[in-house]
């Protein structure tokens, strides 16, 4: 009986084992200068790699520029990858698995280009207006599809406007 309570203790000894994960590489670096560099690749297949340089160092916009990436396998077999830059615009991530935002619809669209190539016959105080008109209408494009049921529009030369629309959802601008 002894001989089986050993075995079994011997093989729930090595299971545990092979669930330790190693570390197969580490590196470590820091700089005098304010740039650094880490890195790791563990056994079970987890790589981080990240390089750190001072921007405009001894300025009042001294600032630290990251930029590394990682990748692992998940439980279900997938190998997921992301690169990343972190400085004054944030932290930016690129990889194949986040989510990507919707197409703008093509009424927004044609909305945005008119303005765009039309910037002196909008003034300074309708400029809003016509943002909040193309926020609106983008934030009821987003949720659920809906149809136009009347639209007009009217632009002067002298930067009087006119518009107005009626959406099957019931909303009336």
């Amino acid at each position: 009986m002894k001989s089986v309570f050993v075995a079994l203790a011997f093989l729930a000894v090595a299971a545990a084992v092979e669930d330790i994960v190693q570390i197969l590489r580490q590196e470590a670096d820091v700089g005098f200068d304010g740039t650094y560099k880490h890195a790791f690749e563990t056994s079970d297949g987890i790589v981080v790699e990240e390089h750190g340089v001072l921007k405009n160092a001894g300025s009042e916009n001294a600032a630290v520029e990251a930029t590394g990436s990682y990748e692992f396998t998940a439980p279900d077999g997938i190998k997921y990858a992301l690169h990343y830059v972190a400085d004054e615009n944030g932290f930016q991530p690129q990889a194949d698995f986040l989510p990507t935002p919707p197409p703008v619809p093509p009424m927004i669209q044609r909305a945005l280009d008119y303005i765009a190539a039309h910037p002196q016959q909008l003034p300074h105080g309708k400029v809003f207006v016509a943002c909040a008109v193309l926020a609106f209408a983008s934030a009821i494009a987003a949720e659920e599809m809906v149809e136009i049921l009347r639209q007009e529009a009217d632009v002067g030369f002298d930067g009087t406007y006119k518009h107005a629309f009626e959406t099957s959802n019931g909303i009336v601008v």
